[in-house]
């Protein structure tokens, strides 16, 4: 009895995936956070909302909002201060 042929979905080599940019949202929530601490909408040493919070308000997915807030504290831009939240870092005194 002959074998029944494996089911292929979409593209069969790797260069006919299509391109995506893989992280757009993320860029674009890191952005305007970083838009929204210059407007003060965000104070300096201010708690930004939880992440929860934050996910809703930007309709993405919780890991999008954690990734953004990561990227943005490597960049020293927000504070994360473990079982207390996430706060806009203060300015560096001179």
């Amino acid at each position: 009895m002959p074998r029944p042929s494996p089911v292929v979905f979409g593209p069969r080599r790797i260069d006919e995936l299509p391109e995506v940019d893989v992280h757009p949202n993320i860029e674009n929530l890191v952005n305007d956070i970083i838009a929204r601490i210059d407007r003060n909408e965000f104070l300096p040493g201010s708690r930004l909302p939880s992440r929860r919070e934050l996910a809703e308000q930007y309709a993405v997915a919780q890991s999008t909002v954690n990734q953004a807030v990561r990227e943005l504290v490597e960049r020293r831009v927000l504070v994360g201060r473990p079982g207390v939240g996430v706060f806009v870092a203060e300015a560096e005194k001179e």
